[in-house]
């Protein structure tokens, strides 16, 4: 017989990793007050004391998780936004196909930035401070140097982001709802590259007459 407070036996190892990833989908689907360490161990089937060594407090566990499933995003899209010699809507592009496909792989942080986006917290000055405003960053720069030059529309970052993370991302962040369109849903790569056209072609400054 194990004993009270031990995982079933043949449970899989509790990993820091699959700690983290556990934790991260049970903060984006019921919000940090309604997470519980010891809900969160039995489910993963641990110990009531698995989590709190390692991690601390349920508050440096949900830092902890953010700071794995963010940075990941961060450096991800840092892969296609950092060429600073690259042309700006070429960057644009790239930036909403890639962000589109690292939301449809981890669609749980939309629903946690969801989550956090009802009120103010310090946890949402956290994620957008720490994560969302360097990942916007030469979004943003791209942005204003192409109206500069003329050659867009004047386009504010957060109407733009709104498009993106709300908009292009949705049909993964909002499942079921997708779901019940008619048709069937189209690879990702497909889709992302879709909202990215009709986006850069959206902000796109109308031709001079005659050119």
């Amino acid at each position: 017989m194990r004993s009270p407070g031990r995982p079933k036996a043949g449970t899989e190892p509790a990993t820091d990793d699959r700690v983290l990833t556990a934790a991260i989908k049970a903060f984006a689907r019921r919000g940090y007050d309604g997470v519980s360490i010891r809900t969160l161990s039995r489910e993963l089937g641990v110990s009531h004391n698995t989590i709190p060594q390692r991690f601390g407090s349920k508050e440096k566990l949900w830092y902890a998780a953010v700071d794995r499933a963010f940075g990941r995003i961060v450096d991800d899209l840092a892969e296609v936004t950092g060429d600073e010699a690259a042309d700006p809507i070429e960057l644009i592009h790239a930036g909403i196909v890639r962000f589109i496909q690292v939301a449809a792989r981890a669609p749980e942080l939309h629903g946690l930035i969801t989550v956090e986006s009802a009120n103010n917290s310090e946890r949402l000055d956290y994620i957008f401070d720490t994560y969302i405003s360097p990942a916007v960053a030469p979004l943003a720069r791209a942005l204003e140097t192409l109206a500069a030059a003329g050659r867009i529309r004047p386009t504010p970052l957060r109407t733009f982001y709104f498009l993106i993370a709300t908009g292009g991302a949705g049909p993964f962040a909002l499942a079921p709802l997708a779901g019940r369109f008619a048709g069937e849903a189209g690879p990702v790569d497909e889709h992302a590259r879709l909202v990215a056209d009709i986006l850069t072609a959206g902000i796109r400054s109308p031709s001079p007459l005659g050119s």
